[in-house]
């Protein structure tokens, strides 16, 4: 409760050109089908709208204020049904401005059958001019590590499947590889390199070609003893990522045959054990100027899960600490590193130290009675830090939903409970602030797909005070009514209640001293009051 009284303390700071701490989102616009949201090389935002599947052909662009800007129809070969769109790019295709849509296409006779199905891919611009085409039942443009972009293509053959590489934007063919698990890295050392296994030999093995598709190095993945069996599968190439030398490292994942039970290794190029752990998954290396750690997810052999996180130091592979939970490390600009671990039964989100593994903070989810917490699969509360603005506050999005009628309420609150944004009915959100774009609130579910955008009513470019010390809003939290003290009668041409989206929930008059709460839900509010002079007032309570 002292959290909230702060809070409502700070929060009723008033700035010149600048969103306060806390700011909101309110709904923009409410679109039927699902959408993607994109930035122009002109640094124009557009919203692309299609159906999946495909069965409209149609794909509609709206520009920034969610007007339409174009509708634009697809035209598969002849006998092909649309089924996905994969992207949606400018210029990464072609150097001209036309939006390029790379879609996926099924034999329409093998539609609704048990048949080899027969998939092909089609990139065309945005008047349907035909840019590509090829077999193939999946794509990606591939970036990594900041590499030129290659457009990867997979085959739909289940007995000979193969990945061919093209290059972009020119569209030329460069090589196919024999599986689909072809993968691309750009080492310290040596480069981009492409890698993938040989699943033909009786000890897999690791294939490392050059950036022109030759050859470089083969490299046999060998499992600890005779118990184990290499997961041709999974694993990762590096070269001094692990040690100073200019060996080639591979991590990979080894399973006993007796128990069943998953480890992982790293090894050079020689076969040499670098670090291995029985109960772990392929490490990932954390290095943020004193922290120089290696850290894997720990196997509960009781629970057949992995149920906590390891620690070693890169400098000498010692085992450091362990921390209870699956950590996820987070950076900000403002706090630096962070370790960050969602426990589900305690409804809670611990931050840690790096440096000495100290907790941080803690931060309650809040979840009403009768409600469930949301954390399997896509539901998982995301954390950021100082993403919705520019303080040092954790953010956090997480859902729960009602048992009965399975409806979803999605929130975001900050370390100190303070919420920023909260939405019913829907199933799943992300914050969206791509290539540098204005950040939106984008939520999809029951049939409904919404954006949010910051609320500039809670916003002022008005001259700057500070009125904190001279109106007071309490009780908080309340439950009945909330007492408004103006002691040197700042005059008051408007005020109102909103809610923590933004919208007005109650006007009221100006001169209110007492404000029945009573009807409002649990939850965060703003009083908003704007004086005669143009300056705006804005105080938060929680109603209980």
């Amino acid at each position: 409760m002292k959290i909230f009284r702060l809070w409502l303390l700070v929060a009723a700071l008033v700035s010149v050109q600048q969103t306060v701490w806390g700011q909101q989102f309110a709904l923009e616009h409410t679109y039927s089908k699902p959408i993607t949201r994109i930035k122009l090389i002109n640094g124009e935002e557009k919203y692309c709208q299609y159906d999946y599947p495909l069965t409209s052909k149609e794909v509609n662009i709206y520009n920034a204020n969610h007007t339409l800007r174009k509708t634009i129809t697809l035209s598969p070969p002849e006998g092909y049904s649309p089924l996905t769109i994969q992207s949606i790019t400018q210029t990464t295709i072609n150097s001209d401005t036309l939006l390029e849509i790379m879609y996926h296409c099924l034999d329409s006779a093998y539609i609704g059958t048990s048949s080899i199905l027969k998939y092909r891919l089609i990139i065309a611009n945005e008047n349907g001019d035909s840019l590509f085409e090829t077999a193939g039942i999946n794509s990606k443009i591939d970036t990594t590590d900041g590499l030129a972009a290659k457009l990867f293509v997979y085959s739909s053959s289940v007995l000979a499947p193969t990945a061919t590489v093209y290059d972009l934007p020119s569209l030329n063919y460069e090589a196919q590889y024999n599986n689909y698990y072809i993968k691309r890295k750009k080492l310290n050392l040596f480069g981009e390199k492409y890698f993938t296994n040989d699943y033909s030999t009786a000890i897999p093995t690791a294939l490392i070609y050059n950036a022109d598709h030759s050859l470089w190095k083969t490299i046999t993945l060998v499992p600890p003893n005779n118990s184990y069996t290499i997961n041709p599968w999974t694993f990762t190439i590096s070269d001094n990522e692990f040690n100073a030398d200019s060996l080639i490292e591979i991590a990979c994942a080894y399973t006993n045959t007796t128990t069943n039970i998953n480890g992982a290794k790293i090894a050079n190029e020689l076969g040499a054990t670098l670090w291995s752990y029985d109960y772990g998954q392929i490490p990932i290396t954390i290095k943020d100027g004193a922290t120089q750690k290696i850290m894997t997810l720990g196997y509960n052999a009781s629970t057949g899960e992995y149920t906590n996180s390891h620690f070693y130091n890169l400098s000498d592979f010692m085992f450091d600490h362990l921390i209870q939970g699956i950590v996820k490390p987070i950076y900000s600009p403002n706090v630096g590193l962070k370790y960050s671990v969602f426990n589900s039964t305690a409804k809670k989100i611990t931050f840690y130290n790096p440096s000495d593994y100290s907790i941080w903070k803690n931060v309650n989810l809040p979840v009403p009675a009768g409600q469930y917490l949301n954390y399997g699969t896509g539901f998982e509360p995301k954390v950021n830090i100082g993403v919705l603005n520019s303080s040092n506050n954790a953010e956090i999005l997480y859902s729960y939903y009602n048992n009965n009628t399975y409806i979803h309420t999605i929130r975001i609150i900050n370390d100190n409970g303070v919420e920023l944004f909260k939405t019913d009915s829907t199933y799943f959100a992300s914050i969206s602030n791509e290539n540098s774009l204005t950040t939106k609130i984008l939520t999809s579910g029951n049939a409904k797909y919404q954006v949010f955008g910051i609320d500039t009513t809670l916003t002022t470019t008005k001259s700057s005070i500070s009125l904190s010390d001279k109106i007071d809003l309490y009780p908080s939290p309340a439950q009945t009514y909330l007492t408004l003290s103006n002691p040197e009668n700042i005059a008051l041409q408007s005020l109102k209640v909103m809610s923590a989206t933004g919208a007005t929930i109650q006007a009221l008059v100006p001169t209110s001293t007492k404000i029945n709460v009573s009807h409002l839900p649990t939850g965060t509010y703003f009083l908003v009051g704007q004086t005669t002079k143009g300056q705006v007032i804005r105080k938060t309570f929680i109603k209980e």
